[in-house]
């Protein structure tokens, strides 16, 4: 049995481009099971449509916010969506013509029961993926994979049939991280550090990698250290990255929109980076980590993996120069780096997505 979903997502130089990226892995997963997967999206500076293309699925595009439009927002958040939900529900329905899918999948933090009421005769199921469990949801099926969060953080914001996935057990992961978790683990039990990942999310707006490639120049680190920095192509601040790394002391290299995360990961001994979705990637692997908050949404993921000792926390960007010396300098221990990979492991096992599909189709069937 196969499915027809639209997903409602945006990405952004203010947004990011999280969302879409964990929404791709979905619809990965879900064309693997003869699924077909429509992108709805509006032109929003950033928004990753081409690149959608390229991995061959439908995009339908919202037309761009005029810029003279002046709207009264109740959250920050909301601003996000560049017009009011009003009118982005009629541009789905417009958008969207005649057609009907079995799933609308729906991840946007400005979006909220009002939006999904609105399109509800669009599809079959609703469903949406949320970390912030601050509203309410007209929808079939919740997800929220972060670690540590629990269905009763959302029962007061969902109808009683709606059925509730939370925690890392439904990270949604690519199955290639799956596949190298194993491989991964093995490669780490000597708890050295050779190869340090940066990646600070697509888009890094406060050019806080500039601010890591500085407290790691300054750091008596072994002249055999390579250092790996990847990018999204619309980071704003990939140019001052590029010159910083010609002139690091140690041999650091730049990418951009890499296609093989999780064999970057594999190979790195240590990771720094934000609080999103790479985040669960990096613990399947069980990769050491130092967490940098990049935004208030990622409070309550590095509060969970510092919990459980799963990842050092830098609680801001500011903080980089003072607290990254005195990390590198507690994982200078082999047995600090061996505990720290055993704890981030047993956090995501790669098989989340999965998890997340049987449900759908659970839900559909019934």
């Amino acid at each position: 049995m196969s499915l027809s979903v639209a997903f409602r997502v945006d990405a952004s130089s203010q947004i990011g481009t999280g969302h879409v990226m964990r929404c791709l892995t979905l619809a990965a997963h879900l064309r693997r099971g003869g699924a077909n997967a429509t992108f709805v999206m509006r032109q929003h500076e950033g928004h990753l449509g081409a690149m959608i293309k390229a991995n061959g699925y439908e995009v339908i595009q919202l037309p761009k916010a005029p810029t003279q439009t002046r709207v009264s927002y109740t959250q920050a958040y909301e601003a996000w969506l560049g017009t009011t939900f009003d009118v982005d529900a009629d541009d789905f329905i417009n958008a969207t013509k005649d057609k009907c899918y079995d799933w609308i999948i729906v991840d946007h933090y400005a979006l909220d029961y009002r939006w999904e009421s609105k399109v509800r005769s669009k599809a079959g199921h609703l469903m949406v993926i949320d970390d912030l469990a601050n509203r309410k949801h007209d929808c079939d099926l919740l997800l929220d994979q972060t670690y540590g969060r629990v269905a009763h953080d959302y029962e007061s914001l969902v109808g009683e049939s709606s059925k509730i996935l939370t925690g890392s057990e439904y990270a949604l992961l690519r199955p290639e991280f799956s596949g190298l978790r194993q491989k991964s683990l093995e490669r780490r039990k000597d708890g050295n550090i050779s190869r340090i990942l940066i990646s600070m999310g697509g888009i890094d707006f406060h050019n806080s990698t500039v601010a890591i490639l500085d407290a790691l120049a300054k750091e008596p680190l072994s002249d055999e250290v390579e250092i790996l920095v990847i990018m999204g192509r619309n980071a704003p601040w990939i140019d001052s990255v590029n010159a910083r790394a010609s002139t690091m002391p140690f041999c650091t290299k730049v990418e951009v929109d890499v296609a093989d995360m999780a064999e970057k990961l594999y190979r790195c001994d240590l990771a720094i980076g934000g609080g999103g979705a790479t985040a669960w990637e990096r613990c399947c692997l069980g990769v050491p980590t130092i967490l940098v908050i990049l935004a208030e949404n990622q409070q309550f993921v590095a509060r969970s993996l510092y919990g459980a000792r799963a990842a050092l926390v830098v609680n801001d960007v500011e903080c980089i120069p003072h607290k990254l010396p005195q990390y590198l300098s507690i994982l200078s221990d082999k047995w600090a780096i061996q505990k720290m990979q055993i704890a981030a492991s047993s956090i995501v096992d790669g098989v989340g997505a999965e998890r997340v599909i049987k449900e759908m189709y659970k839900i559909h069937g019934s």
